[in-house]
């Protein structure tokens, strides 16, 4: 329970959303794809996602999570020479998180 801005220590509120999703990878440069959908998201209040971890629908097996409203929290990309480019991005939850399967 919060009592009050002097709690020492972060708090768990009920009905809050705390949610988040991590996502990295090969990094893709192409139009749609990886860093034109993580970046533009930069100062976004939030946009509907839905994250397919298996990238198949839902199935059995094949769970995918889906959320109304998600901010980008961080998103950077490396490389070196000789090595591939990737990505990661931290994604917080801005509203209910719903997970499906068929």
């Amino acid at each position: 329970m919060v009592t009050s801005l002097a709690d020492a220590g972060p708090r768990r509120v009920v009905g809050n959303y705390d949610f988040s999703l991590g996502a990295e990878g090969v990094a893709d440069f192409a139009s749609g794809q990886s860093d034109a959908t993580l970046f533009g998201l930069i100062g976004s209040a939030g946009v509907a996602m839905a994250l397919d971890p298996t990238g198949t629908s839902a199935g059995p097996n094949d769970p995918n999570y889906d959320a109304t409203s998600i901010v980008l929290e961080s998103y950077s990309v490396k490389g070196g020479v000789g090595a591939g480019v990737t990505f990661s991005a931290a994604l917080q939850g801005n509203s209910a998180l719903s997970r499906a399967v068929a």
